[in-house]
């Protein structure tokens, strides 16, 4: 109920009691505070990982590697928030003007707030490897760290970077008798 009240007043004020477009416009402006940062540390990370994702543990949810701490990644949280509040900083909108706008002569730098995110992703997420290719023969056990204090890789399983397998361990038979899920 909350939601209908809030997005029919919402619907109204900007149909009727604004003009809409303009209203449109001045809302999209300040996208770019979320979109400039976040990408910056996507394309940091897929420059790192040089595209090679391990797509198995990417769908795993909590069993993946890619789950990191609680599903989030300390260090692409502490470079998006890092590029969030540069982009705040330096943002020059009809809704909202950072406070460093005017001491750098009213440049708006929101868009540099992708390379401040990525830059610092790529400092503190130094251990981030690509994943090895499928069927690539995987590392050593306990030859890699995981750059989180986890332990390495357990023997058998493929050697893991910043928490990420390296690859998928290729499914085993199971032994006779015994059935796995």
């Amino acid at each position: 109920m909350i939601s209908i009240v809030v997005t029919a007043l919402g619907s109204y004020g900007a149909l009727f009691l604004a003009d809409f477009t303009a209203s449109l416009t001045s809302f999209l402006s300040l996208l770019i505070l979320v979109f400039a940062p976040w990408s910056g540390v996507f394309l940091a990370d897929m420059l790192l990982r040089r595209c090679r994702y391990d797509t198995t543990a990417l769908h795993a949810g909590r069993r993946g590697g890619y789950w990191y701490r609680a599903g989030y990644h300390p260090a692409g949280m502490t470079a998006l928030v890092a590029g969030l509040v540069f982009a705040t900083l330096t943002c020059d909108s009809e809704l909202w003007t950072g406070p460093l706008v005017a001491p750098l002569g009213g440049a708006d730098l929101t868009v540099l707030s992708a390379v401040v995110s990525g830059l610092l992703y790529a400092a503190l997420a130094r251990h981030v490897r690509p994943a090895a290719p499928a069927g690539a023969p995987a590392a050593p056990a306990g030859t890699a760290a995981t750059g989180d204090g986890a332990p390495a890789a357990s023997e058998g399983a493929p050697a893991a970077y910043d928490g990420v397998p390296a690859a998928s361990p290729a499914p085993r038979a199971a032994p006779a008798g015994r059935h796995h899920d």
